[in-house]
């Protein structure tokens, strides 16, 4: 399912003030001037994107769209700061028994964070997409399927078996962290939460990260 988006929520302004609050509306209903927007209004203008990229510009596409290589480094970026919360909130929150590793290479694969003990290791991966429940599930899955190979979970275990100095094989258990560009988020199933929490403090709330996680890129999308 997906959680309802940030700036629709009463009560608060995610830190936007007189303008870029305006701004931020205007770029949840999508209704920022985009080429392939002010084209509508002007059939005469041009509608594909500046960046040179050959394809028509539309908000998703400047923020979302993995062919644009030119906003690479923006991409990055707005990942980057979603996986530095969520990966602090899970140092903070997690019980004495569990390590926390950021980045961790196994093999071809490298997760954005891994949580494992001794039986259980839990694979964290961040995405950010443009957000309809289609596409929010559709990033969900290919997350799922690139993690959740037998490959993937042998390479894992030799990895943290390295890593901690240990040996045996722990259940490999993929939860993907998928965001929208405007604020939402994939919901994680009740047992992939329940498996999540099972590793950490009783303080420790998954709903709550990932409402921080989603605050931070529908900031950084709408402020871009």
């Amino acid at each position: 399912t997906v959680a309802a988006p940030l700036l629709m929520r009463r009560g608060t302004t995610l830190g936007f003030s007189g303008a870029r609050l305006q701004r931020a509306v205007r770029y949840r209903l999508n209704a920022l001037p985009t080429r392939s927007r002010l084209k509508k209004l002007n059939p005469t203008l041009n509608s594909m994107c500046r960046k040179g990229c050959g394809e028509p510009e539309t908000l998703p596409h400047i923020l979302c769209h993995p062919k644009c290589g030119e906003l690479k480094g923006f991409w990055i970026h707005r990942h980057d700061r979603i996986v530095d919360l969520v990966y602090n909130f899970f140092v903070k929150y997690r019980k004495a028994d569990v390590n926390v590793s950021r980045e961790l290479p196994c093999g071809g694969y490298k997760p954005d964070i891994v949580l494992s003990k001794k039986e259980l290791a839990i694979v964290l991966d961040v995405a950010v997409t443009w957000e309809t429940e289609h596409s929010l599930y559709t990033r969900y899955s290919e997350k799922k399927n690139k993690y959740g190979t037998p490959a993937c979970s042998k390479q894992l275990n030799e990895t943290l078996n390295e890593l901690n100095e240990t040996r045996g094989t722990r259940k490999v258990v993929v939860v993907p962290l998928v965001f929208g560009a405007r604020g939402g988020y994939f919901a994680p199933t009740d047992s992939e939460t329940r498996q999540v929490s099972e590793l950490m403090t009783p303080r420790f709330r998954l709903k709550t990260s990932l409402n921080l996680g989603a605050q931070i890129a529908v900031e950084t999308s709408a402020k871009y």
